[in-house]
């Protein structure tokens, strides 16, 4: 994996060329293979996650849509810095563990 620094015209710079891939992890910028996802087997665990990650953002777009419900999180976004629609995940996430 190689990290990259790049002259800020080019800061925003992300996505594939050819088989690498150009990743942002916090503010550096790394270059790597592209990963290969063929015959990927999730185990039990993992699609029941991915379900409960689904639901969790089905959960996000409703309270997105909610004024009263939002105010909330956008308050603790404020004082955080992250953005709403994370804040609100994270906590259907917390509460509804591995049902």
């Amino acid at each position: 994996m190689a990290m990259v620094e790049l002259n800020p015209a080019f800061e925003t710079i992300r996505g594939s060329i050819g088989g690498m891939v150009i990743k942002r992890y916090g503010n550096k910028l790394v270059l790597s293979q592209k990963p290969v996802f063929r015959n990927r087997k999730f185990t039990k665990a993992q699609k029941q996650n991915q379900e409960r990650f689904r639901r969790a953002n089905a959960h996000a777009t409703m309270v997105m849509l909610d004024a009263v419900k939002r105010k909330p999180f956008e308050q603790a976004a404020a004082e955080t810095g992250k953005p709403v629609r994370s804040l609100i995940i994270s906590e259907y996430m917390r509460t509804h563990q591995a049902e």
